[in-house]
C-alpha cells in the first residue's frame, strides 16, 4: 500500500521532470555545443550601457550591470563554454577552446580596465574628481561589469572559434 507520502514525493518528482531541469542536469546526456552570439552581445552592450548610467548617477545602471552579468553567467552554464561533470573529461579540443575563450576575455577585461584607470586619472587631472566611482557600490559595479565583458567576451570568442556544423547533405 502506498502512502500519502509516497505519492507526494512521487508527484514532486513528476512536476520536477515536467520544467526539463533534471534532463538539464544529468552528466550523461549529451547535448550538442551550440552557438551563441545574440546573448553575449546583448549581454556585453547592457553591461557598458549600465556602467556609463551607474556613473552617470543613474540608479538603472546597478540593474542593467546586473542583468548583464547574469546572461553572462546563463551563457556559461547553457552555451559553447559549459563545463561537463567531473567524471566526464574534456577531450583536448574543448580544453583548449575554454582556456582560449577565457584568456581573450580576461585580455580584454584587462585591457578595459587599464583604459579606465588612464581615463579617470586624466579626466580626475583636468575636472577634479567629478565623474568618477564614489563609494563600495560603484567599485562594486565595476567589478561586476568587468566580470560581465569577461565571461561575455569568453563566449562569443568560444563560438567564433567552434566549427561549422555539418549540414545535413553531407
Amino acid at each position: 500500500m502506498e502512502s500519502r507520502s509516497d505519492r507526494f514525493i512521487a508527484m514532486l518528482d513528476r512536476v520536477a521532470e515536467a520544467t526539463g531541469v533534471p534532463r538539464l542536469l544529468d552528466p550523461q546526456q549529451t547535448r550538442p555545443i551550440r552557438r551563441t552570439w545574440v546573448v553575449p552581445l546583448l549581454g556585453l552592450a547592457l553591461a557598458g550601457w549600465g556602467l556609463l548610467a551607474h556613473l552617470e548617477g543613474r540608479s538603472d545602471g546597478h540593474l542593467a550591470v546586473l542583468a548583464a552579468w547574469l546572461m553572462a553567467t546563463l551563457g556559461q552554464w547553457f552555451g559553447p563554454l559549459r563545463r561537463l561533470p567531473a567524471d566526464l573529461m574534456p577531450d583536448e579540443f574543448r580544453a583548449d577552446l575554454f582556456r582560449r575563450a577565457h584568456l581573450a576575455g580576461l585580455t580584454v577585461a584587462f585591457g578595459l580596465t587599464i583604459v579606465g584607470c588612464g581615463t579617470m586619472s586624466f579626466l580626475s587631472a583636468l575636472h577634479g574628481p567629478a565623474g568618477l566611482p564614489v563609494g563600495s557600490l560603484s567599485w562594486l559595479m565595476l567589478a561586476i561589469g568587468l566580470a560581465a565583458v569577461e565571461l561575455n567576451v569568453a563566449t562569443l570568442v568560444a563560438s567564433w572559434r567552434l566549427p561549422q556544423p555539418l549540414s545535413d547533405e553531407d
